[in-house]
């Protein structure tokens, strides 16, 4: 599988070999961290291909014990204002992915913040269908981890930032590190912006 996958394949197979990988692929090799540094290229390539790759990254995460550190960094990266134009199934695959990865209970607090923070803000700018995507996410992630259920339930002297003025807002959207963004300092007042 190594040195079929280091062929130089077309994007259409190569796409659909690494969307199947996890499941039919990497659980029946005796050495499936061989392919982590194929993986971790084509997680780094971006666009589709990053998406398809992560599950993959993951798996040998979960699995194999490979150890790569800026997983949710790069996880979070992908997490910008132009997904939500790419076609809806990709969208659906990678926010459906990135949930998956944020299910461990083992995460910190701030990690798990960083992302539903991110999603909310994201939620603001996406169209229609990017942010009936991103809601239920939200919930299910604030109800999975409940140590970030702070970000909804602020006290009236810690009120969040008026949806008119979020510039006063402690999250730094710019900031690509989770452990840097300040979401735990934050709230979730995004969630007000898209009601109205």
């Amino acid at each position: 599988w190594l040195s079929f996958m280091r062929c130089h394949l077309p994007d259409s197979t190569f796409k659909k070999i690494l969307a199947r990988l996890h499941l039919h692929i990497l659980p029946h090799l005796h050495q499936p961290l061989l392919l982590a540094d194929v993986l971790t290229e084509c997680y780094s390539r971006g666009g589709i291909i990053s998406v398809l790759a992560l599950h993959g990254i993951f798996h040998l995460i979960q699995n194999n014990n490979l150890e790569y550190p800026e997983f949710y960094i790069k996880l979070y990266a992908l997490l910008e204002p132009s997904i939500f134009y790419v076609k809806y199934r990709n969208l659906e695959t990678l926010l459906r992915l990135t949930e998956d990865c944020l299910k461990t209970p083992l995460l910190p607090a701030y990690v798990i913040a960083a992302f539903v923070k991110r999603l909310a803000r994201l939620a603001c700018w996406s169209p229609t269908t990017g942010a009936s995507i991103a809601l239920p996410m939200i919930y299910n992630l604030l109800r999975k981890h409940q140590t970030c259920l702070f970000l909804v339930q602020s006290e009236e002297e810690n009120s969040p930032p008026s949806p008119h003025n979020f510039t006063n807002d402690p999250y730094d959207v710019h900031e690509p590190d989770p452990s840097k963004c300040k979401a735990m300092q934050s709230s979730l007042w995004e969630l007000q912006v898209i009601e109205r």
